[in-house]
């Protein structure tokens, strides 16, 4: 059975790590390394006696020694730099926390009343990026609780399917679950701030799809109502569960219908 909504590209662990920093590493190649070369030849002209070819053959091993360690630092440095990894590795477009909605209009059989917080985070560890998350209702009870286990992304790294297992809490007792979720980001020239994607639950004839929201610092003072409050504060699952219960009560038919009342009355007294 194929799964998720990546159907035309061959997904690999952990995606495309290898050409993480290709644009960086080909201009090294192009720019940096004939002029290493030619810099470690005059140098070592210059102290050793050596003959030309000599002198040339070891310029070339200084500087192939030296375009090496940038390279491999260049490769290692996205663990460590949060602007370089947003810059040159695509996978890191879904870095951050996410609202995962789910409706009745993208033909998921949850319902309205469903919406899930998750982080999509680096790790630093042999599988790069972790994904972990709660889904609750309007009610603020918890319905779902999952981790990811494995990660593949696209080759273009437009799309990342993860395994996960978990809990789901929507009966008594809890049951263990384990499937598939698969995440598209709608990609733009800045950051991308939604998306869609599928999940897939193993051994169940069950097929959910959602909407993608990124939590930025004004979704959280919007719904949550206070200023002193940041992303890294989701963290703490009564911040989630507070944040997933002021999103499905705006999205409720009567406040929605509440808001287009006043946005109507704030149009008709704007003069025109």
């Amino acid at each position: 059975m194929t799964v998720g909504l990546v159907r035309d590209r061959v997904p690999r662990p952990g995606g495309p790590a290898s050409a993480v920093d290709n644009k960086v590493i080909q201009l090294v190649a192009v720019i940096v390394a004939p002029l290493l070369t030619w810099w470690g030849t005059d140098l070592l002209a210059s102290r050793l006696k050596l003959s030309d070819d000599g002198n040339k053959a070891a310029g070339a091993a200084l500087a192939a020694l030296v375009v090496f360690a940038i390279t491999w630092l260049l490769q290692d440095l996205r663990k460590w730099w949060g602007w370089y990894r947003r810059q040159f590795d695509r996978r890191a477009a879904f870095e951050g926390w996410w609202l995962q909605v789910h409706s009745e209009a993208d033909g998921g059989s949850a319902g309205p009343d469903r919406a899930a917080v998750f982080s999509f985070l680096f790790t630093r560890a042999d599988e790069p990026f972790r994904v972990e998350g709660n889904a609750f209702n309007s009610a603020g009870r918890l319905l779902a609780e999952w981790k990811s286990t494995r990660l593949f992304f696209s080759t273009d790294a437009s799309n990342v399917t993860y395994l996960w297992e978990g809990k789901s809490f929507e009966q008594v007792p809890p049951i263990e679950r384990k499937g598939t979720t698969t995440l598209s980001l709608i990609r733009g020239k800045r950051q991308p701030t939604s998306g869609y994607g599928e999940v897939l639950h193993l051994n169940q004839d069950r097929i959910l799809t959602f909407r993608l929201k990124r939590v930025e610092p004004s979704m959280l003072r919007e719904l949550l109502g206070r200023d002193a409050v940041n992303v890294a504060d989701l963290g703490d699952f009564d911040t989630q569960k507070e944040l997933a219960v002021a999103f499905l009560r705006r999205q409720s038919p009567a406040e929605s219908n509440r808001q287009r009342s006043t946005r109507l009355e704030q149009l008709t007294r704007t003069p025109t």
